[in-house]
């Protein structure tokens, strides 16, 4: 048998053609994913699709092939882009034994759990929480983009340190802060406008908004009191979403998944908030590999 992945984000996109002992046969990048919502985001998922079918263009049509696509800003909500998808492969004359398509979420859940009952918060530039219990119940939370979410995240954290940073420098908070000095170094503006307009224009991309996090943490390892507070509401933040989740499948074992999660000290704060909670079950930081998923699902299945 072999096994196609697509691993398919808004930064980037991973394809991986692997064989049923999950040997890699080949693996290359692509561009990312547009939400499927926004002007071109459709054509951006057939572009990866056909990416793809040109990998699998000299598989040898004698063996089985499974494909899974784990894809960001896809939620099952309805047929468009399975559809897509599956007609792009069939105008190419690629045959598949089967093909999942499946939201990122699910993927990194099965990279985590290998489809035994557990949670997955995955926070990095944004904020999902996804979970399943042994009756094969589901439930997400989240996942909405920073428009209309993911509080808690990395972008969130760096907004919220702009926005303290504005603040100070218009003189409207009492309280100290280092946050104007280091912010002015690391995103490079020179007064109010300019950051502003630096934001609102994109030249400061939200990639480099949520790269912010790392500072703010050096300053609440100094108390910087304002530092403090940003981390300790994003951490409320993540339990909350994960108690929502909680209440609809119940108590499983938890997993922390995402470039949030690289701050010892948010990871250890959120673990502490957890007991505090009187939360039983193991809370464990892992790293994933998101292609791991897809290809766990493209083999055994949903």
């Amino acid at each position: 048998m072999m096994i196609a992945c697509v691993d398919a984000g808004q930064t980037k996109t991973t394809l991986c053609l692997l064989n049923e002992n999950a040997e890699v046969l080949c693996k290359k990048e692509d561009s990312p994913i547009i939400h499927p919502a926004k002007a071109g985001g459709l054509n951006s998922f057939r572009e990866i699709t056909l990416s793809l079918c040109d990998m699998l263009k000299d598989v040898n049509k004698d063996h089985e092939l499974s494909i899974c696509f784990s894809l960001s800003g896809y939620h099952g909500e309805n047929d468009v882009v399975p559809n897509l998808i599956k007609q792009t492969i069939r105008e190419k004359g690629i045959f598949t034994n089967s093909l999942h398509i499946v939201p990122d979420y699910i993927g990194n859940w099965f990279a985590a759990t290998r489809g035994k009952p557990g949670i997955i918060i995955i926070c990095g530039g944004g904020t999902v929480v996804y979970g399943k219990n042994s009756d094969g119940a589901s439930y997400r939370f989240g996942g909405w983009g920073h428009l209309l979410g993911d509080e808690g995240s990395g972008y969130w954290i760096g907004i919220e340190a702009i926005k303290a940073a504005l603040k100070g420098s218009a003189r409207v908070t009492r309280k100290k802060t280092s946050l104007e000095v280091q912010l002015k170094n690391f995103l490079n503006y020179n007064d109010e406008w300019d950051l502003i307009s630096s934001i609102y224009s994109g030249e400061i991309s939200d990639k480099k908004i949520a790269h912010i996090v790392p500072i703010v943490e050096t300053l609440a390892k100094k108390d910087d009191p304002i530092c403090l507070e940003i981390l300790n509401q994003a951490i409320d933040h993540l339990v909350n979403d994960c108690l929502v989740v909680m209440h609809k499948i119940g108590e499983h074992p938890l997993y922390l998944s995402g470039g949030l999660f690289n701050s010892k000290w948010i990871t250890e704060n959120l673990k502490r908030r957890f007991l505090q909670k009187n939360f039983k079950q193991l809370v464990q930081s892992i790293t994933i590999d998101p292609i791991t998923g897809a290809y766990y699902i493209a083999k055994n299945g949903l």
